[in-house]
């Protein structure tokens, strides 16, 4: 069942132009797991299981998802990302400080930082994509930004029963393969 919620994280690979299709291919099941969770597109566009795993191995990802999910943090998180100017000057100054690994210690400001890149990165490609402009085809990556921002709320309510994992996907698999499971 496709649903208007969509993942505030961009990913290279990211399956939310096809969740309406690939929802079809899901059979009944008691757990799901994701092993490879990128931005978790399936997960936020299907009905919750009674059990859920959302897993990746890059930890920015996984602790930012935790940010999501914590109300305090969350609140922080927000303030913190709406006082983010969208442009190519801070995307700059924030890249070259990750590049060189010169990350923040406080967590917040580390899942704010990390979300301002993926969102201002071209296809989310924090690694070798460049500022995300806007483009004649009316596509506004401010406004996308912005929009994501907005959605956290809704995010953090749907990630609430799902257990967030960050290992690699064949302890995952160990750890929750079952008859009831589906990957």
């Amino acid at each position: 069942m496709k649903t208007a919620l969509k993942s505030p994280v961009n990913r290279i690979g990211g399956k939310y132009q096809l969740t309406g299709w690939l929802s079809q291919y899901i059979p009944q099941h008691v757990c799901y797991i994701e092993p490879f969770a990128g931005a978790g597109h399936l997960l936020f566009s299907k009905r919750p299981a009674p059990v859920e795993v959302l897993n990746d191995i890059d930890g920015n990802l996984i602790a930012f998802f935790q940010v999501v999910r914590d109300a305090k943090k969350r609140q922080r998180l927000i303030e913190t990302l709406e006082n983010m100017p969208y442009a190519r000057s801070l995307w700059q100054d924030i890249r070259t400080r990750w590049k060189a690994a010169d990350l923040p210690e406080d967590e917040i400001e580390k899942a704010s930082e990390w979300f301002y890149l993926n969102r201002s990165t071209y296809g989310g490609d924090m690694a070798t994509g460049g500022f995300a402009m806007p483009s004649i085809t009316g596509r506004n990556p401010a406004q996308s930004y912005q929009s994501a921002i907005g959605g956290l709320e809704h995010v953090a309510g749907r990630l609430r029963g799902v257990t967030v994992e960050c290992l690699d996907y064949t302890e995952v698999i160990r750890r929750y393969d079952s008859p009831d499971s589906f990957f």
